[in-house]
């Protein structure tokens, strides 16, 4: 009798998402309602964050990657046993097997509807091998940790057909590296010792914009890459991670936090104006940090206690008076949170419980799947099944 009403329930879902186009025919992308019918074990739990631009992603515990941000959660077929990844409205993957798969939202695409992602499909990294972390920026600059700590950088402003044949370089200079992000133009990279370095010289093309304003394009035949220490940083356990982002964080053995960068909005110690700082400065107010992230113009802390602290200023649509943190404060509501990531102008995180929030700007339904206004405090996001799903009649 269950296993019958369990049908029905999803024979329920199945018809309702035809009817409003909610399902696609696309291999490449599945629902919530299709991810359910996949699959009968008890539903996944996020365990990572990385938000973007307009929308955001998350691994679950099962090695899968979801895109977040419209009222149907899209599962990226294609990607299994996933072990790290990272996402900026394009993605890349480390798979446990050690190799790089990119994929990415398409924009404009015929499918692009507003309830759902359309997804490309993945497409492996050539010449990646025993890679454990990767990092990329909206720029579409792109950076792969190997196990032996080198660190690989490329661009994918080049086709698949050049990518192929204009492989993935090594940094010179750099040695047992346990950490990195991309930050702007430039790769950061953390080392064993506790001291950070930035590496910038990746572009891959010389662009010269015409009179009548028509983009030529000439690609350049290597990297002119450049690496230098970044000042006052040492004793350094991990790089905060951002989306385009002009700032970067840093976390101290200590617990406490170190901040570099541009600074006109406050987003390194809260006080407003100041320009970019010569060196990392300390974020006033922070111990026993565990975590950290970056937004456009805002900062996120996770301490040890499981409550996260925002300074900065987190603006939404223009709006200037949204949020101006002068200090770090307590963000309300949130307690034994496990996971955060700041896009450009909102917040994510998860909680022990396996729960899923998110807070700030929602132009694009980021934040609530329901409205289009910005949320000011954090909202539970339904996941894997968004709340209008889970809210439908049980017979």
């Amino acid at each position: 009798m269950k296993t019958h009403f369990h049908t029905l329930h999803l024979k329920k879902l199945l018809l309702i998402g035809t009817a409003v186009g909610l399902l696609s025919t696309s291999p490449i992308i599945v629902s919530s309602a299709q991810a359910a019918v996949e699959s009968t074990s008890i539903s996944p739990q996020p365990i990572k964050l990385s938000a973007g631009l307009e929308s955001y992603s998350l691994l679950d515990n099962e090695g899968h990657i979801w895109i977040m941000g419209k009222r149907v959660p899209t599962k990226v077929k294609g990607l299994e046993k996933v072990s790290d990844f990272t996402f900026n409205d394009r993605g890349l993957a480390a798979l446990e097997d050690g190799t790089v798969w990119e994929y990415s939202y398409q924009n404009n695409s015929p499918e692009d509807t507003t309830w759902y992602f359309p997804v490309s499909s993945p497409v492996q990294i050539p010449q990646l091998k025993n890679i454990v972390k990767v990092a990329e920026n909206s720029q579409q600059l792109n950076a792969a940790l190997d196990k032996e700590g080198t660190v690989w950088v490329w661009n994918s402003k080049t086709s698949l057909e050049k990518r192929k044949e204009k492989a993935p370089v090594p940094i010179p200079g750099l040695k047992k590296v346990k950490d990195i992000t991309v930050f702007n133009d430039q790769v950061i990279a953390l080392q064993e010792d506790g001291t950070v370095f930035s590496s910038s010289g990746f572009e891959d093309y010389i662009y010269n914009l015409s009179a009548n304003w028509n983009l030529q394009i000439t690609e350049n035949t290597s990297y002119n890459i450049k690496t230098k220490q970044v000042p006052g940083l040492s004793d350094i356990i991990e790089l905060g991670k951002g989306t385009k982002t002009r700032h970067l964080l840093a976390l101290k053995k200590d617990g406490t936090v170190m901040a570099w960068g541009e600074n006109h909005n406050g987003q390194l110690i809260g006080k407003l104006g100041d320009a970019e700082a010569v060196e990392a400065i300390q974020v006033p107010g922070l111990t026993d940090i565990i975590s950290l992230t970056s937004g456009y113009t805002h900062s996120l802390a996770l301490k040890e206690d499981g409550t996260i602290w925002e300074w900065g200023y987190l603006t939404i649509d223009g709006i200037d008076d949204f949020k101006r943190l002068t200090t770090p404060v307590q963000v309300k509501g949130l307690d034994h949170i496990t996971a955060i990531s700041s896009g450009l102008s909102f917040n994510t995180a998860t909680r022990q419980d396996g729960t899923l929030w998110a807070w700030g700007a929602n132009n694009f339904g980021q934040v609530n799947d329901n409205i289009n206004i910005p949320q000011y405090s954090p909202f539970n996001v339904s996941f894997p099944k968004p709340s209008w799903m889970i809210n439908l009649p049980k017979n």
